[in-house]
């Protein structure tokens, strides 16, 4: 690939999270540096509350990080948050905002990552309640991505990342410190870097295929090898292998890996309705054809090979209930659901699945087929009962057979063409003639055009050809083949004793016959000839007893058997008179029957003995001679009398049974009412529960997330307070802060000890400082600095009797809103003196110097200019707002800063001697080089006891140099 083409496709990592997933980011991102890789992360978070996710990732990571907006392009080194409530979608490495009515914004994510980036799509799911992200997940790993969850047992919410491990999608759960550095790693492996340009050595491949086939009893050689091969790099990427030889290694280090390499190679990855055309199709198109044509008692029978977790045999259920409506119930259904992978057929089994599911099956039919639970949805009895699972390797396992539909989606797309065309022969055994067969979107039928015709091209069903096949075996797989099988294992059965012949012979000539019912009167053993008493019911094969006895015989074994129960003992009933039709003779016999408890060992219960006990008075009536005999026996006494206790029996069966059903009817109307005014109550009772659990456990998980955040505020702030307190204790001059009502609120140490203030002084009125100041309206200064949004400054007399500069400016927040104010108090007393100093030697000066014409400056004890006069602003070319107040050294371009000059100047003030003799040589800005005369001298009569020299600079350019110093 290209490299341009390798920037472009660089990987991206999405990181899903709810409760509790703010400090596994932030312990995922600390210290870890992700080089060409971009995140996004999708976490819920309320709307109603402002989030600081960005700027606390922000100083977790070094790269940039910022909220996802529409048409935003992901860039490597990026970190891109998705705003609270949207949903968030990748496309051509754009990020776009959608509008879903899906409550599972992970899983909508995760989902167009799969299909954007492929195997450059890494998936991370951390702390978080509910299941939101395992079927985004199961799309990451079916396009060939890695899958990455925090460890349960890390988790502060471990409901997300433990759904994603029950449903077998997970690469390697990780502590989230561990997982950012095992992420840095990934990210060189040359699957990530470049997924088609790498690839295992055959030699270490054809170890693999044996290590699996030795381990679980499959042979991957007739698989594709680029998708074996891929699945093997993915693995070796995940383990943070190189080498096939290292991977090797570590795989006999470390069986479970190997495990999970088969897990992989499967590729268990389904949902409910994948590819709504295909069901619409079935649904439209064949569930019709096979009803039409079944005849009355034969079931439909589906197979659904490489059933994977169980979805799309539930699917094809879901629509055969539908398509049937109200004939539901007289249709028989068989199902068949099959897979190599014992782990996913046992999911299939237990019929539960995660919430996410609502994306894929409408509500519709979640409320008829699906009962909602605490973390998913249960498949309904109804449609459970309707498929069988087993495990089954459909390339060397004996078929089904007599199929009206085989779905088998997305599997041959792993096989090679020889495989393939195994497999087809295979499910065009297992079909009826005209039978459907459904492949996936993806998959052809290849080059078995002789055994399927196309019946939609555009969904991929075909029929079946109708064609002679037999069964043979290929490389120990059972395929189609005109030669026909050749038992050559013959069961051996036990050989029978000379007693237990005779015993059998003795019973079936002298014992009654006779058969064994359980509770439910369901026969478990017939003894003797039991055909004249016993013969099967048109309608559905039962063994119930009350369905197989004649009717004649009915009430007498329903009384024995009901007496029995009662007393505990054998009842018997008077015999009654059977006629058995045989050819053209009528067969008269008396039968009576007994019935006998037979109490089982061990507690096992109690079965019952039904005995047919034959009274051989049988005579034999032709057919000529019926009217003559029925008259004969009508008027035999003892015949009539036989009748008459028979019909006086009868009628108390009767009443007997009408009594009991009618008081059965009335408790179970009763029962049935009550039953469904409380299932009223409760259905309604949980709908409510149902909604409020949702709804509490959506807000529990927004405000965990909120908490997380104000937690990292608290700790920000409390940092931030920390670092004000210290600002604060290190600024010298008195600083107060004043609320917008006019309250201290804070001041320093400084403002503490100048104002006599302590800690409970804050929330006084600032007013409590003006007297301190002099009288200074503070308040009046406050709100002028407010209004105006300006400093205002003023001088006053603190109560030290030191001036001070008081400046009042707006106190603004960081979004500029105006909150209060500041107050700085800086000394001024010494240039205030000063100034008043200078003002008065300026009416001095200006009294007794105005004839010299030569520069001349007044400086005081600290060397600054008091005064100057004109000729010394015109001569340098300064301004008296440069000049006084300023330090005579600091004048011009330091020309008066030479040592000996300042020392010089010290001595006059000290001891009150002049010097006249010190030169100056400058290239000065407004004369040009020359040499200038410095003299000072000590300035006497003025009022205070101040000490204020008189400098005189002198222009001797001219005259012979004594002292020069160079400035």
């Amino acid at each position: 690939m290209p490299q341009s083409e390798q920037d472009e496709a660089f990987v991206v990592v999405g990181i899903g999270a709810s409760a509790g997933g703010l400090e596994a980011i932030s312990a995922l991102l600390d210290g870890v540096d992700f080089d060409h890789m971009g995140f996004v992360i999708i976490q819920h978070r309320s709307v109603q509350h402002e989030s600081a996710l960005v700027e606390i990732l922000s100083r977790a990571t070094r790269m940039k990080v910022e909220t996802v907006t529409d048409g935003m392009t992901v860039e490597k080194n990026h970190f891109y948050v998705a705003p609270a409530g949207a949903q968030v979608a990748i496309l051509r490495g754009k990020l776009h905002l959608v509008q879903t009515t899906s409550r599972l914004p992970i899983d909508f994510f995760f989902r167009s990552l799969a299909e954007d980036r492929g195997p450059r799509a890494v998936g991370i799911i951390l702390s978080g309640m509910g299941s939101d992200g395992t079927f985004g997940l199961k799309a990451i790993k079916e396009h060939g991505g890695i899958c990455l969850v925090q460890a349960p047992e890390t988790a502060q919410f471990d409901s997300m990342p433990r759904s994603a491990i029950e449903a077998g999608v997970v690469d390697s759960a990780l502590a989230p410190s561990a997982i950012g550095p095992a992420l840095a790693e990934m990210a060189k492996h040359p699957f990530l870097v470049a997924p088609s340009g790498h690839r295992p050595q055959p030699a270490g491949m054809q170890k693999l295929y044996v290590l699996l086939r030795d381990a679980f009893g499959h042979d991957f050689t007739d698989y594709k090898q680029t998708t074996i091969e891929r699945r093997i790099e993915r693995r070796m990427a995940v383990q943070r292998v190189d080498r096939l030889d290292d991977y090797l290694r570590l795989v006999h280090a470390q069986p479970d890996e190997l495990k999970k390499l088969y897990q992989d190679l499967l590729i268990n990855v389904t949902c409910f309705f994948r590819d709504p055309g295909a069901f619409e199709a079935i649904e439209r198109a064949v569930i019709p054809r096979l009803v039409a044509r079944r005849a009355p008692r034969d079931p439909l029978r589906v197979w659904v090979p490489a059933c994977a977790s169980g979805e799309e045999a539930y699917s094809i259920a879901i629509c055969l209930l539908e398509a049937l409506g109200a004939n539901a119930a007289g249709v028989p259904v068989n199902i068949f659901a099959t897979d190599i992978d014992a782990d996913a057929i046992e999911r299939a089994r237990h019929g539960v699945y995660p919430l996410n599911i609502e994306q894929d099956v409408p509500t519709e039919r979640l409320e008829r087929f699906f009962s909602k639970e605490e973390n998913g949805y249960r498949i309904s009895r109804r449609v459970r009962d309707l498929v069988v699972f087993s495990v089954q390797d459909i390339t060397k396992d004996a078929p089904l057979s007599r199929m009206d539909l085989v779905t088998c989606r997305n599997m041959l797309i792993y096989m090679q063409a020889p495989l393939q065309q195994r497999v087809l022969a295979t499910l065009h055994y297992a079909l009826k003639p005209d039978s459907f067969l459904l492949l996936g979107t993806s998959e052809t039928i290849g080059d078995a055009l002789d055994l399927f015709a196309i019946a939609d091209r555009k969904v991929k069903l075909y029929t079946k050809k109708s064609m002679a096949t037999g069964l043979h075996l290929t490389r120990g797989m059972i395929v189609p083949s005109s030669t026909p099988v050749t038992r050559t294992h013959v069961e051996r059965r036990p050989l029978i004793t000379a007693q237990q012949l005779a015993d059998r012979r003795l019973l079936d000539k002298y014992a009654p016959a006779s058969v064994l019912v359980n509770n439910d009167l369901d026969i478990l053993l017939f003894r003797g000839d039991t055909g004249p008493y016993v013969s099967p019911a048109i309608g559905q094969a039962t063994l119930n007893l009350m369905r197989l006895v004649r009717q004649e015989l009915h009430i007498d074994v329903w009384q024995a058997l009901e007496q029995a129960r009662k007393t505990g003992i054998a009842a018997r009933k008077p015999a009654i008179v059977l006629e058995t039709t045989v050819g053209d003779q009528v067969l008269s016999r008396k039968v009576a029957v007994e019935v006998a408890p037979l109490v089982l060992p061990e507690g096992q219960g109690t079965c019952w003995l039904v005995l047919f006990h034959d009274i051989p008075s049988a005579t034999t009536i032709t057919p000529g001679d019926a009217a003559t005999a029925d008259s004969a026996h009508l008027d035999h006494d003892g015949h009539t009398r036989t009748i008459e206790q028979e019909l006086v029996a009868t009628k108390e069966f009767l009443q007997t049974a009408v009594e009991e059903l009618e008081s059965s009817n009335e408790e179970l109307k009763s029962t049935n009412e009550e039953l469904q005014s409380s299932n009223e109550e409760l259905q309604s009772t949980n709908e409510e529960l149902e909604t409020s659990k949702e709804e509490l456990q959506s807000s529990n998980e927004e405000l965990s997330t909120v908490n997380d955040e104000l937690q990292h505020r608290i700790v920000d702030l409390t940092r931030r307070d920390n670092d004000l307190l210290n600002l604060l204790r290190s600024v010298r001059d008195p600083l107060v802060v004043v609320d917008a009502e006019g309250r201290l609120r804070r001041f320093t140490d400084a403002a503490a000890e100048l104002f006599r203030l302590v800690s409970d002084d804050a929330g006084r009125s600032v007013a409590y400082l003006r007297p301190m100041l002099g009288g200074l309206d503070i308040e009046r200064m406050i709100a002028r600095a407010i209004e105006r949004v300006e400093p205002i400054t003023e001088d006053a007399v603190a109560v030290n009797g030191r001036w001070y500069a008081v400046t009042t400016r707006p106190y603004a927040t960081a979004r500029g809103a105006i909150d209060g104010a500041l107050m700085v108090l800086i000394d001024i007393d010494d240039k205030k003196r000063s100034s008043q100093a200078a003002v008065d030697i300026g009416h001095y000066a200006d009294k007794l110097l105005p004839a010299i014409l030569h520069p001349l400056v007044m400086l005081d004890d600290q060397q600054r200019v008091l005064w100057a006069n004109a000729a010394f602003f015109s001569t340098f070319a300064v301004s008296p707002a440069d000049t006084i107040g300023n330090l005579f050294h600091n004048l011009g371009s330091g020309q008066w800063a030479h040592p000996r000059l300042r020392q010089r100047i010290t001595s006059t003030l000290t001891d009150g001697k002049s010097f006249d003799d010190f030169l100056v040589e400058h290239e000065f800005e407004s004369v040009g080089k020359r040499t200038k005369k410095v003299s000072g001298s000590l300035v006497r009569g003025l009022d205070d006891d101040a000490k204020v020299v008189l400098v005189s600079i002198v222009d001797t350019s001219a005259t012979p140099e004594r002292e020069v110093s160079v400035a």
